[in-house]
C-alpha cells in the first residue's frame, strides 16, 4: 500500500500516463519507433542518461489511486480533450479559445505537470495546491499557465522542467518555483508554480505576446489561435525564462518522447 499523491489515501496505486494515451490514437503512428530520451541533471536528481525505442508514448508513474485516476482526473481530461483535439489536428485553423476553455486546458496541463513530478526530483506542488486542482478543476491561484505554438515538423511530446528560486531584490525573493514546458504536438503549455507565494501577480499574468498567450488566469474575451509566432526547442527554453522573469532556474528534467 502507498499514499496517493492527490487525495493522500493509503491504498494501492495505479499507473498514470505522463503523456496521454489518447495521443497515440489521435495522430498517425510514426514510420519508425519513438526514441524515448530521459535526462535528469540537477542537484535535486541523480544524473541519468538513457535512450530507448518505443512503439508508443507509454511513460507512466505509479503515484495515483484508482478513484482519483478514474474519477476527477478522467473527467478533467475529457473536458480538456474537446478543446485540445482540434488544436492538435488543425493547428493552422483560426479559432478562439474562450475563458472556460482556457481554464479547462490550463487545469489539464497543470495536472499533467504535477503527474510528471512522479518521475523524480524536487516536489514543488503542495497538498493545498493539489487539492485546489482536484476539487475546483482549475489551476491553483499560486500558478500561471501559458500556451505557445511549437513548430515541430512531426508529432512530438516533450516535458522539460526547471526549478529554482527568486534571488534577493526580486519581488518574490526567496520563493521556490518550478517552470515546466509540457508539449503535445503543436501545443506547448508553460506552467509556472511556486509553493511559497502567489506568483500570478508578477510579469506575464493575463498577457499575450506573439509567441505565447496566457491561459491562467484566463483572458477575456478569448485567446486567438493560431499565435503570430511559433517556437522551436531553443525558443521553448527561452520562453520558460520569459514567463518567470528574474528567477534563477536550473534544468532538472528533459523527456522528449520523439526525436526527429
Amino acid at each position: 500500500m502507498s499514499v496517493c499523491s492527490w487525495c493522500r489515501a493509503d491504498t494501492k496505486l495505479t499507473n498514470e500516463h505522463v503523456f496521454p494515451d489518447w495521443l497515440n490514437n489521435l495522430v498517425e503512428a510514426p514510420g519508425e519507433p519513438y526514441r524515448v530520451k530521459w535526462e535528469a541533471d540537477s542537484v535535486n536528481s541523480s544524473a541519468i542518461r538513457r535512450t530507448y525505442p518505443s512503439a508508443r508514448l507509454g511513460q507512466t508513474v505509479a503515484t495515483v489511486c484508482r478513484p482519483c485516476n478514474n474519477g476527477w482526473m478522467s473527467d478533467l481530461e475529457a473536458g480538456a480533450l474537446s478543446v485540445l483535439k482540434p488544436l492538435i489536428l488543425y493547428p493552422d485553423e483560426r479559432s478562439a479559445i474562450s475563458p472556460a476553455a482556457q481554464v479547462a486546458v490550463a487545469a489539464w496541463a497543470t495536472m499533467k505537470v504535477a503527474v510528471a513530478e512522479g518521475l523524480g526530483g524536487l516536489s514543488v506542488f503542495t497538498d493545498d495546491q493539489r487539492d485546489a486542482l482536484r476539487l475546483a478543476s482549475a489551476p491553483p491561484s499560486t500558478g500561471r499557465v501559458h500556451v505557445a505554438r511549437y513548430n515541430n515538423v512531426q508529432m512530438s511530446a516533450k516535458y522539460l522542467r526547471y526549478t529554482g528560486m527568486a534571488p534577493a531584490g526580486h519581488p518574490l525573493a526567496g520563493a521556490r518555483a518550478t517552470t515546466a514546458a509540457y508539449v503535445v504536438g503543436p501545443l506547448a503549455f508553460l506552467v509556472l508554480l511556486s509553493p511559497d507565494s502567489t506568483i500570478n501577480t508578477g510579469a506575464g499574468s493575463g498577457e499575450s505576446r506573439p509567441a505565447w498567450a496566457s491561459l491562467w488566469p484566463p483572458v477575456t474575451p478569448a485567446v486567438g489561435w493560431p499565435l503570430l509566432e511559433s517556437v522551436d526547442d531553443a525558443g521553448l527554453e527561452r520562453l520558460l525564462g520569459e514567463v518567470a522573469p528574474g528567477m534563477i532556474l536550473e534544468r532538472e528534467h528533459l523527456l522528449p518522447a520523439r526525436e526527429d
